[in-house]
């Protein structure tokens, strides 16, 4: 069996981490056997076609239950005043759009 990633064509399986076969390894805390039972059939599915049925029913199931909620992130927009700033240096951050405020200077 090969692991779904968002990445990878829809047939292939999906919904791994939400099943009991990641035992030992990333789990979301809970485990769904509708969804084991998905996966397996997208894994052993002999043709694209079939996998691809039950992909779809995969998302129809996750859709419907909403066993993972979440919260999309937007990026941040920050905006200045050009005229009352007088420099910004910020230092390099790989995982920040917005650091060292305490660098910024007044006019």
């Amino acid at each position: 069996m090969t692991k779904g990633r968002a990445s990878n064509p829809w047939h292939f399986p999906k919904g791994l981490v939400q099943t009991t076969l990641t035992r030992g390894g990333f789990s979301c805390g809970f485990e769904s056997p509708v969804i084991l039972d998905l996966y397996k059939r997208m894994a052993e599915a002999s043709d694209s076609a079939s996998a691809t049925e039950a992909a779809n029913e995969y998302l129809d199931y996750v859709y419907d239950q909403n066993l993972q909620p979440g919260v999309v992130a937007i990026p941040d927009a920050f905006y200045f005043n050009n005229n009352k700033i007088k420099s910004f240096k910020m230092d390099l951050a790989a995982a920040s759009n917005l650091n060292s405020v305490w660098n910024l200077e007044l006019k």
